[in-house]
């Protein structure tokens, strides 16, 4: 029997472990992750890749697109993890995992990736300019990505679509779900690893690994409404 066929583009929260072991990451090691668990019963195309922002992911999903050609895109499931806005694809970075360097000077420097060794500091100044001089309204480029999927949800199977750090008007959401389509408008920030789990896989405990596994399987095959709700150690987080 041909498994059903699922296409996943995101960040951290989408990545499989065959990503992670190439930068070699010891935080996978005998986790139970829905990433892998999800290709048991799909033939999955997983594009995630942690760090990386919504232009590195749009660019992927337009790429499969673009080869698959839409009107061949019927039978594809495609779950979509929209990553942080602030996340540019500048041309000298390495590799997309990179693309979180200027947390070092706008983030929290305790949130920092202390095996990120990566040294871009010949750009500091040029990134330092580009963020001093550029309006970036988050919340109205979460608006675009969402409507630029929903847009193309009506080629393909399914759609689900998490947000990652910001969300739209509740309003706005729920106008844009139906059969076809269904954003979780709460960003998956809210869902607290805790201090524990400082380091946990997708930033998911294993308990909510096992809900995002259940909501995923639970709506491409037996149509099941996905409720943020079921997410334990869920916080309140203004964005």
């Amino acid at each position: 029997m041909t498994k059903p066929e699922l296409w996943i583009f995101g960040d951290s929260y989408a990545e499989d472990n065959t990503k992670a072991k190439i930068r070699n990451s010891k935080h996978w090691d005998g986790v139970w992750n829905w990433p892998e668990e999800v290709t048991r019963i799909f033939n999955v195309e997983n594009m995630g890749i942690s760090g990386c922002g919504p232009q590195t992911q749009f660019k992927y999903f337009k790429e499969m697109m673009d080869d698959r050609e839409l009107e061949f895109c019927k039978d594809v499931n495609v779950l979509f993890f929209i990553s942080n806005p602030y996340r540019f694809d500048f041309k000298f970075y390495e590799t997309p995992f990179h693309q979180t360097y200027p947390i070092r000077f706008y983030g929290n420097k305790k949130d920092i990736n202390l095996e990120a060794v990566w040294d871009y500091s010949k750009y500091d100044k040029f990134i330092k300019q580009y963020f001093n001089h550029v309006r970036i309204d988050p919340v109205q480029e979460q608006e675009k990505y969402v409507s630029y999927l929903k847009t193309h949800s009506k080629f393909f199977k399914k759609m689900l679509v998490f947000n990652c750090f910001y969300s739209i008007s509740d309003e706005l959401a729920q106008s844009l779900n139906d059969d076809k389509f269904c954003l979780i408008n709460t960003p998956l920030t809210s869902v607290n690893t805790g201090p524990k789990h400082k380091w946990a896989v997708n930033h998911l405990s294993n308990k909510n690994h096992k809900i995002m596994y259940s909501m995923i399987t639970g709506y491409f095959l037996k149509d099941q409404p996905v409720k943020f709700e079921r997410f334990i150690d869920v916080v309140e987080k203004k964005v």
